[in-house]
């Protein structure tokens, strides 16, 4: 007969509680990251978009990368337009100052439009820019300005002169919605900066002159 003290319940009931501690204390060792799926996890892929593309990048941002060096025009066709530089001024002198403002904008833009891209340093003067499109090279007769006398003459005060984008003010100017694709083609970045310059002027009232012929002695 028993002790009525049930002893053998009291042992039941520990071993039941150890059994739960240790079960509990178990769970407590395995790292939260153990319940986790096992494959790995793929991270996103940052796509960037070009700037061809991306709605946020201006025409003006797009100018303002390196231009590649456009090909250079015929060694007849560079005599043949030096040549008729030459012979309107001997008849004319200088051209309207009307004229070189807008020869001037179109190569050195101003506060509010970029520089031509095809406008270069020259190496033989400081301070001075030329044409890499023209193929006149890197010469003072060639020179867009004159870094000593504002009022010298340059390239930019020939009468008649010639642009290998046919940009405003220049003798042989043609617009864009009338330029024949092979100068698109040629220069791409130079006609993307006309087209923001044409639509400038457009917007000013500013009336671009058509192409002229050499000019007539007076």
């Amino acid at each position: 007969m028993g002790c009525g003290c049930n002893k053998g319940g009291n042992d039941q009931d520990r071993a039941q509680k150890n059994l739960i501690e240790a079960e509990n204390k178990k769970r407590n060792l395995v790292p939260e990251e153990m319940n986790k799926p096992s494959f790995p996890v793929i991270p996103q892929l940052n796509r960037t978009r070009t700037a061809s593309v991306d709605p946020k990048v201006s025409t003006e941002d797009k100018l303002s990368s390196e231009p590649l060096t456009p090909e250079q025009p015929k060694f007849m066709d560079k005599v043949k337009n030096f040549g008729k530089s030459v012979t309107s001024r001997a008849l004319q002198g200088k051209a309207e100052e009307s004229t070189i403002k807008l020869r001037v904008l179109s190569c050195h833009g101003d506060d509010n439009m970029l520089p031509c891209p095809y406008r270069a340093d020259s190496d033989v003067r400081e301070g001075a820019k030329y044409c890499t499109a023209c193929g006149c090279g890197d010469k003072p007769r060639a020179f867009l300005n004159n870094p000593d006398d504002p009022d010298a003459y340059t390239k930019l005060h020939y009468p008649w002169v010639s642009c290998p984008v046919k940009m405003p003010g220049f003798s042989d100017y043609v617009s864009v919605e009338n330029q024949p694709s092979e100068i698109t083609d040629k220069y791409p970045d130079g006609v993307a900066r006309k087209m923001i310059l044409e639509k400038r002027l457009h917007e000013q009232g500013v009336v671009i002159p058509d192409a002229i012929p050499l000019p007539e002695k007076k």
